[in-house]
């Protein structure tokens, strides 16, 4: 019974050691022996977000000691803390372990890619280039933060993309900033094309300067080949196209325009659709300004110029006014006042020599001036059908010239010349006077024909017309 005592007794002693080495031995794993936990502030955490393949920075983490009751902060590159868990060429999430006198705190950091590539084109068709009208790069810079670039930028390049056989391909892009420059790949699928439409473009009428097709609203419905069940949109890009040649067009084809036939190849197949050209006005004046730039405007006369001339000065300059505000900005001013003089004087003189089929009933000064002469009654009849026929030569003229005095200010087309007013458009201001005078003369005629041969004592009898002839007469 001693014996056992004696054996308990032992066996209690050892364990009251055992405890107190445990105890002594924690105490030993904190600076002054009080510590019992360590934790990372939110304010004081190192940087959190690296590009791939950097080394972690530490400098700016401070790990804090509870000690006694106190918080102690000592930097998280203390010889005596140990790091743990970060992989710089891991992309994604992390968790990184401190470990300081034996005890342990986590932080989490997000090793990011140093080019992404976002919302790009994934499917494309054997043959097919580069689409880059869509996506963009995320870059990081070496801080963590990120900026876009655009896919189509021109800081961007393809260094690699093949879609020579259907599966999938990596396609390479390179950003360049100076001398920096980063790359990123990714993968996309290609099929191989089978069923082929095409839809033209909407705008299928154009002028000879027009160099460049507007493909806008044509594409292409491109159908992957069996098994595949895909189907692709294909806008029309200028590399498709063929056929279009606008210089083809010349002054020789200015009554009429040209039809050309223009071809989109694409996968290896072709497909076609018309086009009009038609001869462009902007060329026109500029064809018509150098034939005619050996006028000399600065004399005190009119220079002399054919009919022939001004047959195509004229044509050329109601071509211009018919364009687009637009287009007419792309005129000069100076080709299209060597165009528009020829062509207002040669109008004038038309306008004035069929007023020669008028000269029993009025004459017009060239300085648009009337004097009416009335020789006849036909005379002035048929002047009063003419005058209200808008399809006669001297109508239709005098509207020419009056579009060209709502387009052109006297200032523009006579500037400073001494004959300056030969060259100014004229239509007679006071020609609406002309019917309602004529309409007079023939009605108070028709009025008093019917008297015929008369006497004083005969006049009693026509006392009725009589008083309709004075009725026009007095006002």
């Amino acid at each position: 019974m001693k014996q056992r005592k004696i054996y308990v007794a032992g066996i209690s002693l050892l364990l009251m050691i055992f405890l107190s080495l445990a105890i002594f031995t924690g105490c030993n794993t904190t600076p002054s022996g009080g510590a019992t936990e360590i934790f990372i502030q939110s304010s004081n955490t190192p940087r959190l977000t690296y590009v791939q393949g950097q080394e972690l920075d530490l400098s700016q983490g401070v790990l804090t000691v509870s000690e006694n009751g106190e918080q102690h902060p000592i930097p998280l590159t203390h010889e005596e803390i140990t790091i743990s868990g970060y992989d710089k060429d891991t992309l994604g999430k992390q968790t990184v372990t401190v470990t300081y006198k034996g005890m342990t705190t986590t932080f989490e950091v997000t090793v990011i890619a140093r080019a992404v590539a976002e919302n790009y084109e994934t499917n494309y068709f054997v043959g097919d280039t580069f689409d880059n009208s869509k996506g963009r790069l995320k870059i990081a810079k070496d801080d963590g933060s990120t900026f876009n670039v655009n896919l189509n930028s021109d800081s961007i390049s393809v260094k690699s993309f093949d879609t020579t056989k259907a599966g999938t391909t990596t396609a390479t892009v390179v950003y360049t900033d100076g001398s920096v420059s980063y790359e990123c790949s990714f993968d996309v699928t290609v099929y191989q094309a089978g069923s082929v439409s095409l839809t033209p473009p909407k705008k299928t009428s154009y002028a000879s300067h027009q160099t460049t097709l507007d493909l806008a609203g044509g594409y292409l419905t491109v159908q992957a080949a069996a098994p595949a069940e895909f189907t692709k949109y294909v806008n029309l890009t200028t590399d498709m196209v063929s056929g279009y040649t606008p210089s083809d067009v010349t002054i020789d084809d200015r009554n009429a325009p040209v039809t050309q036939v223009v071809t989109i190849t694409y996968a290896g197949q072709t497909f076609e659709f018309t086009v009009t050209i038609s001869y462009s006005a902007i060329y026109w004046v500029e064809t018509m300004a150098e034939q005619l730039a050996y006028l000399d405007w600065s004399k005190d006369e009119i220079p002399e110029f054919s009919d022939d001339e001004g047959i195509q000065a004229l044509e050329a300059l109601q071509a211009y006014m018919a364009l687009s505000p637009a287009d007419r900005d792309l005129v000069q001013d100076e080709k299209l006042l060597t165009v528009a003089r020829p062509a207002t004087v040669y109008l004038n003189t038309l306008y004035y020599n069929s007023t020669e089929n008028f000269a029993n009933a009025f004459e017009l000064s060239y300085e648009g001036y009337i004097n009416i002469v009335g020789k006849s009654y036909q005379d002035v009849k048929d002047a009063l059908e003419r005058l209200n026929d808008p399809d006669d030569d001297f109508n239709s003229l005098a509207v020419q010239l009056n579009d060209i005095k709502e387009e052109f200010t006297s200032e523009f087309l006579c500037g400073t010349l001494l004959f300056g007013d030969a060259i100014s458009a004229h239509t007679p201001e006071n020609l609406e006077q002309i019917t309602p005078i004529f309409e007079f003369m023939i009605s108070t005629y028709d009025a008093l024909a019917e008297i015929g041969e008369w006497t004083i004592q005969d006049l009693q009898n026509y006392d009725t017309v009589i008083t309709t002839a004075v009725s026009k007469i007095v006002i």
